[in-house]
C-alpha cells in the first residue's frame, strides 16, 4: 500500500496544521452569528469519521488563499487557490433545518490541481499515484468544484477515486505475489505478468499499458508466448468480457488464471 509518511514529513504535517489551528480555528463572531470558513467546517467533520480511510481528505492548511489536502498517506495533494470572496451561508443539517448559530464562509475557485507530494519508492505506488494524477486532471476537478460550496462533494469524489485506486494497488500487489515473474514499469507505464501452466504445458507473458490512463486500458495489450500452443484470441476476448477503468487489471489476471486452471 502506499507508503507512511517519514518522521521528518510528520512533523512537518504537524507544524501546517499548528499554523491552521493558529489562523484559521477561532471563528470569527458577528452579533448574531458566528462564522468560520469551509474549509475549517469541513475539517472538523472528517475528524468525526470513524471509517478505515479517515485520514484521506485531511486539511494541511488554509492560509486565506490556498488550502492543500492530503490524501494516500500524505503521497497525493490536492491543492486550491480561492479567488473571491461570496456571500455566507446557514449551515443546513441532515434534518434540512439550520440554527442560525454558524455561518460559512466561500470563496470563488480559482484553480486547483491535483500533484505527487512527494518521492515514492514502490513502482507499483508511483504507477497508481501516476493514474490518479490523470483521472484527477485540473479540468474535471475545476468542473466539479467551481466555488467552495462545492467543495465538499469534491472532496468526496476525489476520496472515491483514491479508494478506487487503492482497489488497484490491491490488485496488483495479489498479481505479485500469486505469479513468479510480475513486473511494473511505472516510466512507461506498463505491467507485465507471467501465466504458467504445467497441466498444459504453457506459458505466456501479457503485458498491460496504462501509459494513456485507464481508458480503453484492454486494448491495449501485449501478449507473447513463451511456451507451448497460445490462443491470443481467447486472451483478447477475455479482456473485452472486463470492465473498463480501475477495476479492470484485476478482474482480468483473475479471468486468465481461471482459463489456465481449466
Amino acid at each position: 500500500m502506499f507508503e507512511e509518511e517519514t518522521e521528518k514529513e510528520e512533523n512537518e504535517s504537524v507544524t501546517e496544521e499548528v499554523s491552521l489551528e493558529e489562523e484559521e480555528d477561532v471563528p470569527k463572531t458577528t452579533a448574531k452569528s458566528s462564522q468560520t470558513s469551509i474549509f475549517r467546517y469541513l475539517e472538523r467533520k472528517r475528524k468525526t469519521r470513524k471509517d478505515k480511510h479517515r485520514d484521506d481528505g485531511q486539511l494541511l492548511y488554509f492560509d486565506g488563499r490556498r488550502a492543500r489536502y492530503s490524501f494516500c498517506s500524505n503521497t497525493l495533494w490536492f491543492t486550491m487557490s480561492v479567488a473571491h470572496p461570496l456571500p455566507e451561508e446557514d449551515i443546513i443539517y441532515e434534518d434540512g433545518k439550520s440554527d442560525g448559530e454558524l455561518r460559512l464562509r466561500h470563496w470563488s475557485v480559482d484553480s486547483v490541481e491535483v500533484t505527487r507530494a512527494k518521492d515514492v519508492v514502490d513502482p507499483a505506488d508511483r504507477l497508481v499515484l501516476k493514474l490518479l494524477n490523470c483521472a484527477l486532471s485540473p479540468a474535471l476537478v475545476s468542473s466539479w468544484c467551481p466555488t467552495t460550496r462545492s467543495l465538499e462533494e469534491t472532496l468526496r469524489r476525489v476520496t472515491n477515486q483514491v479508494a478506487e485506486g487503492r482497489q488497484l494497488l490491491a490488485a496488483l500487489d495479489a498479481a505479485d505475489h500469486s505469479h513468479p515473474v510480475f513486473k511494473v514499469d511505472d516510466r512507461l507505464g506498463k505491467v507485465a505478468t507471467t501465466f504458467y501452466s504445467l497441466k498444459k504445458v504453457l506459458a505466456f507473458k501479457v503485458t498491460v499499458d496504462f501509459s494513456r490512463g485507464l481508458t480503453d486500458v484492454r486494448h491495449r495489450l501485449e501478449i507473447k508466448r513463451i511456451a507451448g500452443d497460445l490462443d491470443q484470441r481467447s486472451v483478447l476476448d477475455l479482456a473485452r468480457d472486463c470492465p473498463d477503468g480501475w477495476d479492470f487489471f484485476g478482474t482480468f489476471v483473475s479471468l486468465i488464471d481461471k482459463q489456465v486452471e481449466l
